[in-house]
């Protein structure tokens, strides 16, 4: 008769204090996040990101909007919003995401700031905003803004001139750490020149509330996705994040300062 041969108490407290380490520390989340360009180009439509969220293959796709496109078990509200799934109405993003939710059971979730469309509507934040960057333009062009704030003014255009002028082929140069860079620049300079302009110009300062408005909705905007990204962490083992690429920045950088159990991956090294 074969004895039973015992396994060492030692052995048996090392097992069990690995069992629990494991337990304490599981395995990282992995979050993708996909600079797009929110509107159909040859580099970013339906088709590239179907391709791409097959690659990646993500249990969970946040959208950059807030919970009221949605119904309340996370389908897109296309009774309130019937354009919502439509090629030439419908961002790509959000068309490809509801592709792979429904072929993949994944769940999907906004994770934009509650009431974003509320906020701009409430605040007539785009008519605000053109009215501003026009009498800016109309002084500027007009020279007569101070030297300082006529060299600003040139700067602001110049950065905007050269974003425009970005030729991007792929979905991947969207995403690039040095287009990421770049978008940073001249995201500051969109936003604090401005700002810097009306408020020292006498004839321009009855927009610098608006100008203030507009800066800290930005980062308020954008630490309350990097918070909601976060929360789901905890959840979900692989995540993509699909935002305008303007924000792409302010989300690695944000995510990167946080101490969690994740990691941040680009869609082309999976």
């Amino acid at each position: 008769m074969t004895r039973f041969k015992r396994t060492p108490m030692s052995i048996l407290l090392v097992i069990l204090s690995l069992k629990l380490a494991c337990a304490q520390n599981p395995e990282p989340s992995v979050i993708c996040i996909i600079g797009t360009s929110h509107t159909s180009t040859g580099f970013c439509n339906v088709q590239v990101l179907d391709s791409v969220l097959n690659r990646v293959k993500p249990d969970l796709i946040l959208v950059e909007l807030d919970s009221s496109f949605f119904t309340s078990d996370f389908q897109f509200d296309t009774v309130k919003r019937p354009y919502m799934l439509k090629e030439g109405h419908a961002s790509p993003e959000d068309i490809a995401s509801n592709n792979y939710r429904k072929s993949h059971k994944a769940s999907m979730r906004p994770f934009d700031i509650t009431g974003r469309n509320d906020f701009y509507r409430e605040n007539e934040f785009f008519n605000r905003q053109d009215s501003m960057y026009k009498d800016i333009a109309r002084y500027g062009l007009g020279g007569q803004l101070s030297e300082r704030n006529q060299s600003d003014f040139s700067l602001l255009c110049k950065s905007l001139e050269n974003v425009n002028d970005l030729e991007i082929t792929t979905l991947r140069e969207l995403n690039s750490e040095m287009l990421m860079n770049f978008l940073e620049i001249q995201e500051f300079i969109y936003l604090n020149k401005p700002l810097e302009i009306v408020e020292t110009t006498d004839s321009l300062k009855k927009h610098a509330g608006f100008a203030h408005l507009q800066k800290d909705f930005w980062e308020k905007r954008n630490d309350t996705m990097i918070k909601n990204i976060l929360h789901f962490t905890n959840e979900y083992r692989r995540i993509v994040v699909l935002t305008g690429n303007l924000h792409r920045y302010y989300l690695v950088k944000g995510l990167n300062r946080v101490k969690g159990n994740f990691v941040i991956r680009d869609f082309w090294t999976f």
